[in-house]
C-alpha cells in the first residue's frame, strides 16, 4: 500500500489554463486532426476550435450556474439520483476510455518509432507509472508540472519550425481554399472531438480551482493556446512533407526526420518523443485523476487514492488489447467523432435545458 500525506487540493486558475493547454496538445502533435483535409488540415482545426469552444461555453455554463458544485451533484440535482447515476456512469466510463486511448497512443508510438524490439506492454506500464504518481499527489501536482512542461513543449515546436524553414514550399498549400463543404464540415467536427471537446472531463477539476469568477476564461484561453500549437505544428507539417502528411502514420516524427544542418545535427525525432512524452503525461494525468475521482464519487468513498492502482490496471488492458497495431487506432479516429459529442457537448447541453424547464437555474 502506498501512503501518501493528503491535503486539500485546490488548482490555481494559472494552472489550469496551463493544464488545459497541455491537455489540448496530448497526443495531436503525433496524430494530428483534419488529416483527411491534406493540405486543407489547417481549415479543419481552426474551425473545430471554433466549435469546441461552443462545446466549452456550455459545460462552463452548466458548472457556473450551480457555483461549480461536483459534476455529479449536478447531474443528480437536475435528473435525479437514478438517471443522473447513469449520466455520471457514462461520464466516468469515457474518462477510463479516453485514458486509454491516450496511452495506447504512446505505447504505439514508442513501439513503431524508438524502441522497436520493446515489449509494448513494458513502455505501456512504463508510461502509466508516471502517470500514477503524479495522480496520487493530485491535481494541483498536475497543475504546476503543467506550468513547466508546457513553455518547453512549444519551445520545442518553435525550434523545429526554424530548423525546417529552408525545407518548407507554399507550393504545397495550393490550391488555398479547394475543398468540398462536406469534407471540411466533417473534419472539422472531428477536430472540435478530438481534441478540444475533451476538455469537458474538466468539470471534475471546476470545484478545485481557485478563483471559480475566472474558470471559464481560463479554460477557453488554454484551448486557444493549445489550439494554436497545433496549428502551427500541422502547418509545418504540411509546408514540409505535402501530400505526404496525409499518408505518413506520424506527421510530425516524419517533418522533423528531414532536419540536416551540415549533416551533424539529423534525425531529431526524439523532439517529437519528447512532446508525446511530456504533453501526453500531462493528458494521462488528467484523465486517470478524473476516472479515478468521479469512480470514488460512485462508490461514495472518501478518497479517490485507493482506486487509482485498480484503474490504473484497468486502463493497462484496455489500452494493450483495443487494437491490434497501428492503422487500428488511426482508423478509430474516424469513429471516434460519432459519439464522443454526445458526452462532450450533449449530456451537459440536455442538463442546461432540463434545468431551466425544471426551474432549478
Amino acid at each position: 500500500m502506498i501512503f501518501i500525506k493528503l491535503k486539500q487540493e485546490k488548482i490555481s486558475n494559472s494552472q489550469l489554463t496551463f493544464t488545459v493547454i497541455g491537455f489540448t496538445i496530448g497526443s495531436s502533435l503525433v496524430l494530428p486532426p483534419g488529416r483527411d483535409l491534406a493540405s486543407k488540415a489547417w481549415m479543419a482545426i481552426i474551425l473545430g476550435l471554433l466549435e469546441g469552444i461552443i462545446f466549452i461555453l456550455i459545460f462552463t455554463n452548466l458548472s457556473q450556474k450551480f457555483n461549480m458544485k461536483s459534476y455529479f451533484e449536478i447531474l443528480k440535482k437536475i435528473f435525479g439520483k437514478f438517471l443522473g447515476t447513469i449520466f455520471f456512469s457514462i461520464f466516468v466510463l469515457y474518462c477510463i476510455h479516453l485514458c486509454s486511448l491516450v496511452l495506447r497512443n504512446f505505447m504505439d508510438f514508442i513501439s513503431t518509432t524508438m524502441m522497436i524490439t520493446t515489449p509494448i506492454m513494458a513502455i505501456g506500464i512504463a508510461v502509466l507509472a508516471t502517470t500514477v504518481y503524479a495522480t496520487l499527489y493530485g491535481i494541483g501536482v498536475i497543475g504546476r508540472n503543467s506550468q513547466v512542461l508546457v513553455p518547453l513543449t512549444f519551445t520545442a515546436v518553435a525550434i523545429t519550425v526554424i530548423l525546417l524553414y529552408k525545407d518548407m514550399k507554399i507550393m504545397y498549400f495550393k490550391p488555398f481554399f479547394e475543398v468540398k463543404l462536406k469534407d471540411l464540415l466533417l473534419a472539422s467536427h472531428g477536430a472540435a472531438s478530438f481534441p478540444f471537446g475533451e476538455t469537458v472531463v474538466f468539470l471534475m477539476i471546476f470545484p478545485l480551482v481557485k478563483n471559480s469568477k475566472k474558470v471559464r476564461s481560463s479554460v477557453i484561453k488554454g484551448v486557444m493556446y493549445g489550439g494554436l500549437i497545433i496549428l502551427v505544428a500541422v502547418l509545418r507539417n504540411i509546408a514540409v512533407l505535402g501530400i505526404r502528411s496525409t499518408i505518413a502514420t506520424y506527421p510530425s516524427a516524419q517533418a522533423v526526420r528531414l532536419i540536416n544542418i551540415g549533416n551533424v545535427i539529423t534525425r531529431l525525432e526524439v523532439i517529437i518523443f519528447f512532446n508525446l512524452l511530456t504533453m501526453g503525461f500531462i493528458k494521462c494525468s488528467v484523465l486517470l485523476w478524473c476516472s479515478c475521482k468521479g469512480l470514488s464519487e460512485l462508490l461514495n468513498m472518501n478518497k479517490y487514492q485507493d482506486v487509482i492502482i485498480p484503474v490504473a490496471i484497468f486502463i493497462l488492458f484496455i489500452a494493450n488489447f483495443q487494437f491490434q497495431n497501428v492503422m487500428d487506432n488511426v482508423k478509430f479516429t474516424e469513429f471516434y467523432p460519432l459519439y464522443a459529442p454526445f458526452i462532450q457537448v450533449g449530456i451537459p447541453g440536455l442538463a442546461l435545458i432540463v434545468a431551466k424547464i425544471r426551474k432549478l437555474i
